[in-house]
């Protein structure tokens, strides 16, 4: 039996069957102000951006929530005491229409 061994160096990398294709993503140096090229999969870049996208809708919603709840209108809340307080916010709303 001979033993597995690792990849050799500069072979591509494979991805379930696919060779993983990286897009330069331009960044600059704050100290001497020189580009630098980071190369990371487009898949990793994807996720990336779609988790952006997704935390930037939630955000969006605890900012409507907290317009609605009088209690947080003027607050820096977390994102748990604004939850809480929209639940007890609906529960006084529920027991003054009974």
């Amino acid at each position: 039996m001979i033993p597995a061994r690792a990849p050799e160096t500069g072979t591509p990398r494979k991805y379930h069957g696919r060779q993983l294709r990286k897009v330069p993503i331009p960044t600059i140096d704050l100290v001497s102000g020189v580009r630098d090229y980071i190369v990371p999969p487009t898949r990793r870049l994807a996720h990336i951006l779609s988790e952006q996208k997704r935390r930037e809708k939630i955000n969006a919603g605890f900012e409507e929530l907290k317009s609605i709840i009088p209690e947080c209108a003027q607050n820096t809340d977390s994102k748990a005491t604004i939850l809480r307080k929209g639940k007890e916010n609906e529960l006084n709303n529920n027991c003054n229409m009974k």
